[in-house]
């Protein structure tokens, strides 16, 4: 009787494997990793969005900068469709707000850098570009960073 309960059980569990592949459950070895290789958050797990904020000035007067791009960077090494990518921009750049202040959201804590680029001419002063590394403590989600763009020297002929 045991021997037919444990033959049972052991045909059962194939099969039922067997429908599951089919069904295309598998094993977790890569499973619920994203593009980064950082583990997608799961329905009903606790996630957190990482957050730069801060005011981009003018490092002569101190006044707030208008209309900057704040693009992100990946710093690192992703492999996109089967090949290995060292850097990649963001796709959805921020801009500064009138005050000069800025908000970006992250879904993980990666290696990354924040450019920032005066893209509106000279209609509130002209910068040069920026870039800045940016890393999050262990155990923090908000970074608080305050940015002086220099402004660009005019060229004048001799």
């Amino acid at each position: 009787m045991k021997k037919l309960k444990h033959l049972f059980l052991k045909s059962f569990n194939a099969v039922l494997m067997a429908i599951l592949a089919l069904l295309g459950f598998a094993n977790c070895d890569r499973m619920g990793l994203d593009m980064y290789g950082t583990p997608t958050p799961e329905y009903g797990v606790p996630s957190v969005d990482f957050i730069v904020k801060g005011k981009v000035i003018n490092e002569i007067d101190g006044k707030a900068v208008e209309g900057i791009r704040i693009s992100r960077r990946f710093i690192g090494t992703v492999a996109m469709y089967g090949t290995p990518t060292l850097e990649f921009n963001e796709k959805s750049p921020v801009y500064t707000d009138k005050d000069g202040n800025f908000l970006t959201k992250l879904s993980s804590p990666f290696n990354f850098s924040l450019e920032f680029q005066d893209v509106d001419g000279v209609k509130n002063g002209a910068f040069k570009d920026t870039t800045i590394f940016v890393q999050f403590d262990e155990g923090k989600h908000i970074l608080n960073l305050d940015v002086e763009l220099k402004p660009k020297v005019k060229e004048t002929d001799e």
